[in-house]
């Protein structure tokens, strides 16, 4: 064999291996719509191939609000992000849990999961959030004369759309009477 083409096949096995035993993020877990007061637990799994992690790294909109660093004291560093307020107890190298959240709280959440040396391997995945505040409570109607009726809601995040639904009942005594219903929901 020629060394040229040794040299090609030695290069192609390097690429194979490197490639195969590379790390990858397995699994990025972040509830995409969430409650204003509720917590939510932001899993990023991954599988290191036989590499030594370095560091795990959260980002909100591209802002660093977590940091774990195995082998350093501490090995959890928070950072002061908007919206982001991190239960540094219940968090691991996985996962990161965010309580309380608020209307702040939506955003684009990165995951960053970094090999040590001598590769230094990173890679990222990203997912969308968004925090919403519903009604205290149903709507109301207000109105009913000459057919002019309101259907209010209470304050939410995002808006609520309101439908109105209108049921007709015909009494059949009285064949020309007709009562109506009102009803509106969200």
């Amino acid at each position: 064999m020629s060394r040229c083409l040794q040299l090609q096949v030695l290069w192609t096995l390097n690429l194979i291996v490197y490639y195969a035993y590379c790390l990858r993020i397995t699994e990025l877990r972040i509830e995409e719509y969430t409650l204003v007061g509720h917590s939510n637990r932001l899993q990023c799994k991954y599988d290191l191939q036989g590499e030594k992690l370095y560091t795990v790294k959260w980002y909100k909109n591209g802002n660093e609000f977590y940091r774990f660093l195995p082998g350093e004291s501490p090995e959890v560093q928070v950072f002061d992000v908007t919206g982001v307020h991190v239960d540094e107890k219940q968090s691991t190298a996985e996962s990161v849990v965010l309580r309380p959240l608020e209307l702040a709280s939506s955003g684009k959440y990165r995951c960053e999961v970094s090999a040590e040396s001598p590769s230094f391997q990173t890679v990222t995945n990203h997912s969308s959030m968004l925090t919403v505040t519903p009604p205290d409570e149903g709507p109301r109607i207000s109105g009913g004369q000459d057919w002019y009726v309101n259907c209010t809601s209470g304050r939410s995040k995002p808006a609520v759309q309101l439908a109105w639904y209108i049921i007709l009942l015909y009494y059949v005594r009285n064949r020309s009477n007709y009562n109506c219903i009102w009803s509106c929901a969200f």
